[in-house]
């Protein structure tokens, strides 16, 4: 419950958005009912019922807007207009190198299915394979994986995902090469800034960097004509903190807003052994080449819990 007093003709505003974000889990959706109510003279007299409110913990970012809009039947949870208008449902430059593209979707009560074709297109522009597919939805955000055909995708320049129902159009993926381009491919996911979920394949350089931060404490002197060993620190405990700096390949000017989204996020995570760790990405450097718009970039980060790397 939150209350105000004010005088008569006041305009009253509350804060809801703490509220509705400590209520709400990370790539979660959470849905709350507000009822507003105006007491006078100890008189209660009912303003408002609001039922349908629904709340992800997203964030501003790529001018995506301070809300999700309405819309009918589903909608992508992707923040990617942001870029040259592409006539695409991204205008931000998407790629892919792995076998998989994870989406996730808002949906309205009702929805249980949304139907989609995945279409190979060569650098011809022109199809090379269509298949289509159905992802099964429950939830008001859902999260789903597609599973893409690693010969199909070698011989693709683009990845479509064409989806035919609720207008949600096409969603773009350049496919990354060659398909072998490095043994050291590694793939990031976020909670991005619509709350649905969001990679990037990193595909260029990867360093890391191991630091031991070491709590010592301290033996009495006293024994030091006795002692064997010329010793008086001892390691009470160790503390691992593992850096890693992941370079992209060649990209376009348009696919560092997707970058500008990950370096904003609360929540990034990837796998090392099939082993899921969560990450913290601290940095991100934008690198220009010697070709005119064609750019790198460097994300660095350490593991929340490295010790297990």
């Amino acid at each position: 419950t939150m209350s105000k007093k004010v005088n008569n003709d006041v305009k009253v505003a509350f804060d809801l958005g703490g509220i509705f974000s400590s209520m709400t889990g990370e790539g979660e959706n959470a849905q709350f009912k507000l009822e507003v109510y105006n007491v006078t003279d100890n008189a209660l007299t009912e303003i408002g019922t609001y039922k349908n409110i629904y709340n992800v913990n997203g964030y501003l970012i790529n001018q995506g807007g301070e809300f999700i809009p309405r819309f009918s039947g589903a909608k992508v949870a992707l923040n990617a207009r942001r870029g040259e208008n592409r006539n695409f449902l991204n205008n931000t430059i998407l790629y892919v190198y792995e076998n998989t593209i994870p989406i996730s979707f808002f949906v309205e009560n009702g929805v249980n299915a949304i139907p989609y074709t995945i279409r190979y297109v060569g650098s011809d522009n022109l199809p090379i394979m269509e298949k289509s597919e159905t992802i099964s939805v429950g939830d008001a955000l859902t999260h789903a994986t597609i599973a893409l055909s690693d010969n199909f995708k070698s011989q693709s320049k683009y990845i479509d995902i064409v989806f035919t129902d609720y207008d949600l159009g096409t969603l773009r993926f350049n496919v990354v090469k060659p398909v072998k381009l490095t043994d050291e491919a590694q793939r990031i996911y976020w909670y991005n800034s619509w709350g649905g979920i969001s990679f990037m394949d990193f595909c260029g350089d990867r360093t890391e960097e191991r630091k031991v931060k070491n709590t010592t404490y301290q033996e009495s002197v006293l024994n030091y004509y006795d002692d064997k060993v010329n010793e008086k620190d001892f390691i009470y405990d160790k503390q691992n903190e593992i850096t890693v700096k992941l370079t992209t390949h060649n990209i376009q000017k348009d696919a560092q807003w997707h970058l500008f989204d990950l370096q904003q996020s609360r929540t990034a995570w990837t796998y090392v052994n099939g082993e899921k760790y969560r990450i913290l990405v601290s940095d991100l450097t934008i690198n220009t080449t010697s070709v005119n718009d064609i750019y790198t970039a460097t994300i660095e980060y350490t593991y929340s819990l490295g010790v297990n790397c």
